[in-house]
């Protein structure tokens, strides 16, 4: 289940957050009711659990994301890193797991474990995420990771794009997206095997 963590605004006197609330219903446990709240100015007081990642001494750039299950908070990610390029912001629950796409990183944290299990700087820009059954997309500008339901790396092609990637569809094992080689118009079309994230044509 995929939601924008820019789809509703709620505003309270410290802070200005962005709200998202998604139905747990493929979430593959019993704890349902999970909400994530982005926020874009951060709050000095820290008092929940804080991961951080890159070189903190030298970064000031700082997004923070709020996982709550009912009305108690989860936990509270402090992301943090050394530079931003494209500020693209995308959450998505993935079995037990939340994918959070920003800028050019991607954290990827356990529900069951309360941790980030996974963080891949892309060297570039992230583009989205798609779900095709027990298979989780990650676009970014100059390739594609696909990662398992247990979390894991299941393959990386990094020879698709230049400057952006759609996937339009995935279909009877085959992923379908355009790829941008030649900017600004330059997109062609592409057909990657979904197992192995090999080309199909």
């Amino acid at each position: 289940m995929k939601f924008n963590l820019f789809n509703r605004h709620k505003t309270n006197d410290k802070t200005n957050s962005i709200e998202v609330v998604t139905d747990s219903s493929d979430y593959s446990t019993n704890d349902n009711d999970y909400r994530l709240v982005f926020n874009e100015t951060i709050s000095a007081d820290i008092d929940c659990q804080v991961i951080s990642f890159g070189d903190l001494t030298k970064s000031k750039l700082l997004d923070r994301l709020t996982i709550y299950k009912t009305e108690n908070p989860l936990a509270i990610l402090d992301l943090r890193y050394s530079y931003s390029c494209s500020y693209k912001k995308e959450a998505i629950k993935f079995y037990r797991f939340v994918a959070v796409g920003l800028s050019g990183f991607l954290y990827l944290y356990d529900l069951s474990t309360k941790s980030v299990v996974l963080f891949i700087d892309f060297n570039g820009y992230f583009d989205g995420f798609t779900i095709s059954d027990e298979h989780l997309l990650v676009a970014y500008n100059s390739g594609i990771y696909c990662l398992t339901k247990y979390g894991q790396i299941k393959w990386h092609n990094n020879n698709i794009g230049l400057d952006g990637i759609i996937i339009n569809k995935v279909e009877n094992g085959k992923i379908y997206g355009s790829e941008q080689i030649d900017p600004p118009d330059g997109w062609t079309d592409f057909i990657l095997d979904i197992d192995t994230g090999n080309s199909t044509k």
